[in-house]
């Protein structure tokens, strides 16, 4: 926590796959939730991005913590994740500035759905190379010349096809729960440090009072937020979000940036999200 409150935690960037960190983190608190006899799961809408970018092991922390605190606070009922993902645009990209985390690391000062241009390409190396070993002679036969030109042509439209494209996305994860649900005068004091409220439900529950905390400042590290909603006697909702980038190839056809005419009479529904069969 002294870090966090210094501004010395650093986050990692590695590639991940979303769905299985999430997964992976509601799989811990299975065990948990059963004991309670708590209806534990999580779905995943169809516009999640599969690999991504970012801290698996932050996001899973912020996830532990907070279906570690639904599944504690609730006696009967369910446990529910839902992770969604929003496609950002570049005048998104701009607009996002939060005290608590860094720049974006956007590739090659492009935003989104850009393509990544800061690798050499072939066709760039076939130049550089050329220039390096000199021009040909003049006495050089025209039909060299041609083959170089229909080599970098090649080269060229290798380049196009294997050129990454970057999507950013804000994806937020919602977890919901059936439990005790906290009074609205209480909701503005958790997220301050070592304070957990109701004085009556630290001597029940117990706690340092440093999770919520520590999960928001994380939250708000990776460019994103996190709030509540609870009704006494109903349940409560804590719902993060994060700023990620996905990586995919210029050639894929099956990008969100694909549209999709207004007037299109035969335009597929939408798929429903998808419930993940984790247990039996």
């Amino acid at each position: 926590f002294s870090r966090i409150e210094s501004g010395a935690l650093e986050l990692e960037s590695h590639q991940f796959d979303l769905v299985d960190t999430v997964e992976s983190a509601v799989h811990l608190c299975h065990d948990m939730t059963s004991k309670r006899g708590l209806d534990l799961s999580v779905t995943f809408d169809h516009s999640i991005p599969p690999i991504v970018f970012g801290d698996s092991a932050r996001l899973q922390q912020i996830l532990l913590n907070l279906l570690s605190n639904a599944a504690k606070f609730t006696h009967e009922g369910f446990v529910k994740v839902h992770v969604t993902a929003t496609l950002l645009t570049k005048e998104d990209l701009v607009a996002i500035d939060h005290p608590a985390a860094g720049p974006l690391n956007l590739p090659g000062g492009v935003g989104a759905a850009g393509t990544d241009s800061g690798s050499e390409t072939r066709a760039d190396r076939r130049r550089r190379r050329r220039h390096r070993g000199g021009s040909t002679s003049g006495g050089g036969s025209s039909t060299s010349g041609a083959s170089e030109h229909e080599e970098e042509g090649r080269a060229q439209a290798d380049d196009a096809n294997n050129m990454s494209v970057v999507d950013w996305y804000r994806v937020s994860i919602r977890v919901s729960d059936s439990g005790i649900g906290i009074p609205a005068k209480i909701i503005s004091q958790l997220f301050k440090p070592f304070n957990q409220g109701d004085p009556s439900t630290v001597r029940k529950y117990g706690g340092t009072g440093l999770g919520l905390v520590i999960s928001q400042r994380l939250a708000e590290a990776m460019h994103g937020h996190m709030n509540l909603t609870s009704r006494v006697g109903v349940g409560s909702t804590f719902k993060f979000d994060f700023v990620t980038k996905s990586v995919r190839s210029s050639s894929s056809t099956s990008s969100l940036l694909d549209v999709i005419p207004e007037d299109s009479e035969e335009s597929s529904p939408a798929p429903a999200p998808q419930t993940s069969p984790l247990w039996a």
